[in-house]
């Protein structure tokens, strides 16, 4: 477990599955996200979900998805955090560990949709992200190379529950 003062970081355990649907539900104010997980969930395609703890209670959720392509990538979607733990850095260290990871799962690039501001805390940048064009394309659409052997350039394809939301 990753620690970040009073937030500890885990990975999901079977009976989590409710309590992520809350968080993410809140975070995003919506179901859709939240629909997205089970269904990756259920694929068999997210092979790194974590759940940050404090005070005794779930308050944030990180999914690490495979991507269809290119080999040996995998999308930083979604990243969420219940609106009262919201900037205490619960996403940061969410991301922390959801990076660490990766790279210790051998996964060589991680594609995410977000504000560049705040992933590219991380390293994350749309620079890294042009060589694998999407449809997701564009300022948000940004990687991180983990590996100094990344894939070959080429199309970036999400894991297919994420087809519906293009």
């Amino acid at each position: 477990m990753a620690d970040s003062g009073a937030i500890a970081v885990r990975p999901e355990a079977p009976g989590d599955g409710p309590q992520v649907r809350r968080i993410v539900e809140a975070a995003f104010g919506r179901a859709v996200e939240a629909d997205l997980v089970e269904a990756l969930r259920r694929d068999g395609d997210l092979p790194i979900s974590l759940v940050a703890w404090a005070d005794g209670a779930s308050v944030g959720y990180v999914g690490l998805p495979r991507m269809r392509s290119p080999d040996r990538s995998l999308a930083l979607a979604p990243v969420a955090v219940s609106p009262e733990w919201q900037g205490r850095g619960v996403g940061h260290a969410l991301i922390n560990a959801g990076l660490e990871a990766a790279r210790m799962s051998g996964a060589a690039i991680i594609f995410v949709l977000g504000e560049p501001q705040y992933y590219g805390r991380f390293g994350f940048t749309a620079e890294a992200a042009t060589a694998y064009p999407c449809v997701f394309s564009g300022p948000y659409f940004m990687a991180l190379k983990l590996s100094p052997d990344a894939p070959e350039p080429g199309l970036a394809r999400f894991a297919q529950p994420f087809d519906g939301l293009a």
